[in-house]
């Protein structure tokens, strides 16, 4: 996990091709403009999705999600929320990976809450 703040994207710049690319369509602010759903940058290889109503869960009611194919990139457009981490080697999972979906759910206790 990557925790930090736009101004310091660069410093990721080199891990891989597609993160580069990502990470020069948020540093120009092109995310701010977009419509609902899936917004393609480079086919399948480097998209966004921006939710019309989002809607923050409780950490009572939250469930810890894993991908294996993308990297998840989290942007707080307007307001504040509350994420927790916990390491994989602390989780059980309770939805195996969907391949087709790139997503796997897990639950355990909240090791650490970072604020967005």
């Amino acid at each position: 996990m990557i925790y930090g703040e736009i101004k310091e994207l660069e410093n990721y710049k080199g891990i891989s091709k597609n993160l580069d690319i990502a990470i020069e369509y948020i540093l120009a602010g092109e995310y701010k403009n977009c419509d609902f759903g899936k917004t393609e940058i480079l086919g399948d290889k480097v998209f966004f999705n921006c939710p019309e109503n989002v809607v923050t869960k409780s950490a009572e009611n939250a469930i810890f999600e894993g991908h294996r194919k993308y990297i998840d990139i989290h942007i707080m457009i307007d307001g504040k929320e509350k994420i927790g981490y916990t390491p994989l080697s602390e989780v059980e999972c309770i939805e195996k990976y969907d391949v087709e979906k790139d997503f796997e759910t897990y639950i355990s206790k909240i090791e650490n809450f970072f604020e967005l």
